[in-house]
């Protein structure tokens, strides 16, 4: 697996990046190898005019400042734009700028956004299948997890609960970690703490 495919392929789970269904093929043709495989255009193509400019807007939770925004995000959108010549530009609106955590998935589906990214699990019973991912003991990093995930949409098992967009890749978060300023050593030392739930199955658990 290249390097290239490392921040898509390679980790991913909860959060999905999705891109909108009545995208032109021209436009999914060129954002989807570029995406997940960083082929390279054509040496003897020129960059378009203005009114040839594609541009998509990408909406996301993540903030501006976050290492997943400024390392992974924002310089695959540059990449794009290198690669197809200035033919295809994407807006990045971190932060919850454009969409709520919660709505991203279906403002992609309306046509509201172009290509989102959400965690399934803000959208509780969306994504049952998907929601797999928030079992204990499935993996021991984000890159097993992103792998798991990312295989169980490419066999078909849970493709279906994306056929209304179109899932450029899957990617997968690490084991999770109670974070608080009390010492927590056995669990009779949570009785009485108030513990923020990042989803439904979260709370099952």
């Amino acid at each position: 697996m290249s390097s290239d495919n490392a921040h898509f392929r390679t980790t991913c789970t909860k959060s999905t990046l999705n891109l909108r269904h009545h995208l032109s093929m021209l436009t999914l043709s060129l954002v989807l190898p570029l995406t997940l495989t960083a082929c390279s255009s054509g040496s003897e193509a020129k960059a378009g005019s203005a009114d040839d400019v594609v541009v998509l807007r990408m909406s996301h939770f993540m903030p501006a400042p976050s290492a997943m925004n400024a390392d992974i995000f924002e310089p695959w959108a540059k990449k794009i734009e290198d690669e197809s010549n200035g033919r295809i530009k994407i807006e990045n609106f971190p932060g919850s700028t454009l969409t709520k955590p919660s709505d991203t998935y279906e403002a992609v589906v309306n046509g509201r956004v172009d290509i989102g990214i959400q965690l399934q699990g803000y959208t509780s019973g969306r994504f049952p299948l998907s929601q797999i991912a928030e079992l204990p003991g499935l993996s021991n990093s984000a890159s097993q997890m992103s792998c798991l995930m990312q295989t169980l949409y490419d066999n078909g098992t849970i493709a279906s609960e994306y056929e209304d967009s179109h899932v450029i890749s899957l990617y997968g978060l690490y084991p999770g970690v109670l974070h608080s300023t009390k010492l927590i050593v056995k669990p009779e030392d949570m009785r009485g703490l108030r513990i923020r739930r990042p989803s439904a199955v979260a709370v099952i658990l």
